[in-house]
C-alpha cells in the first residue's frame, strides 16, 4: 500500500490518480484529524472523518501485520497523541493509504486499489467449502487456500494461534464465517465489505446487532435516483 509499491504483481485493476482536484486519491485527507502533521514533512490536510472502530481494531490478532496500517497514534507538531479519547475516542486511523510525496496536500497520486489478487483466492476458497467442505476438494483446500493469504501477515505464520485456529475448524457452517471475518480484516476499507455481508445474508442482522434497528430487509438495494425512474420508466425498489 507504500506509493514506493504500486504496479505490484497482486493489483489486477486499479485506477490512476494525480495529484489535482477530482483526480487525485483524497481517502487520507478523510482519514486525517485537523491537527496531523506529517513527520516525513509532506503538508497534508486533514478532515477528521473516517476511524476503524476500536473493536475492529481490537478483533485482529496483535501478531497480525495488516493490524498496523491502523494508527493509534499521531504527531501534532509539538506531542504524540495518544489513547482512545479526543481525536481518537472513537477508532484507530486506518492508513491502509499511506502518506505521499506527490500530493496537493488534499490529492495524492496513489491508485485506487480495486481488485487484487487475494479477492481472487479467497473468493475461490469460499466457492470451495460452498462445495466440498473446508478439507475437501481436493489440492489446494479451501484451509490451504486461505493461509496462501494469511502467510504473508504473520511471522512464523506456520506456528502461530491464527493457523491452528483455521485448521480446527472442521465444518462448513463454521468456516464460512470465519473466513467472513478474515475478510473484513484483509479487505478493511477496500470497499467489500457491503457485499460481503449482503452475499452472507448477514447486513440486515448485523446491523440490528449494532444498534441500527430501522434495518429493514429492503436496504439491501439501495433507491433507483428518482431521473432514472422518469427516464427509463422502471419501478422504484420495493421499500422506498
Amino acid at each position: 500500500w507504500s506509493p514506493q509499491n504500486q504496479h505490484n504483481n497482486e493489483i489486477i485493476f486499479a485506477l490512476p490518480s494525480f495529484p489535482i482536484p477530482v483526480m487525485g486519491n483524497n481517502f487520507l485527507a478523510h482519514v486525517l484529524p485537523t491537527d496531523y502533521k506529517s513527520q516525513q514533512g509532506i503538508p497534508l490536510t486533514g478532515w477528521n472523518g473516517f476511524r476503524t472502530p476500536w473493536e475492529v481494531y481490537d478483533s485482529f490478532d496483535p501478531a497480525d501485520k495488516r493490524r498496523q496500517v491502523h494508527k493509534t497514534e499521531y504527531w501534532n507538531g509539538k506531542e504524540m497523541v495518544t489513547g482512545r479519547t479526543g481525536t481518537l475516542e472513537y477508532g484507530a486511523l486506518p492508513m491502509k493509504y499511506q502518506e505521499n510525496a506527490n500530493t496537493d496536500g488534499t490529492n495524492d497520486a496513489s491508485e485506487y486499489v480495486i481488485y487484487r489478487y487475494a479477492d481472487v483466492i479467497m473468493l475461490r476458497a469460499e466457492a470451495k467449502n460452498e462445495i466440498f467442505g473446508p478439507d475437501g476438494g481436493g489440492t489446494p483446500t479451501a484451509k490451504e487456500l486461505l493461509h496462501q493469504v494469511c502467510r504473508r501477515s504473520f511471522d512464523n505464520y506456520d506456528q502461530t494461534d491464527h493457523k491452528k485456529k483455521i485448521d480446527q475448524i472442521t465444518d462448513i457452517d463454521a468456516f464460512r464465517a470465519h473466513l467472513l471475518q478474515e475478510r473484513a480484516w484483509e479487505f478493511i476499507w477496500e470497499g467489500k465489505r457491503r457485499s460481503d455481508m449482503i452475499r452472507h445474508g448477514v447486513f440486515i442482522s448485523n446491523a440490528i446487532s449494532r444498534g441500527k434497528n430501522l434495518a429493514k430487509d429492503y436496504h439491501e438495494l439501495y433507491p433507483i435516483p428518482q431521473q432514472t425512474i422518469y427516464e427509463l420508466k422502471i419501478k422504484q425498489n420495493d421499500g422506498y
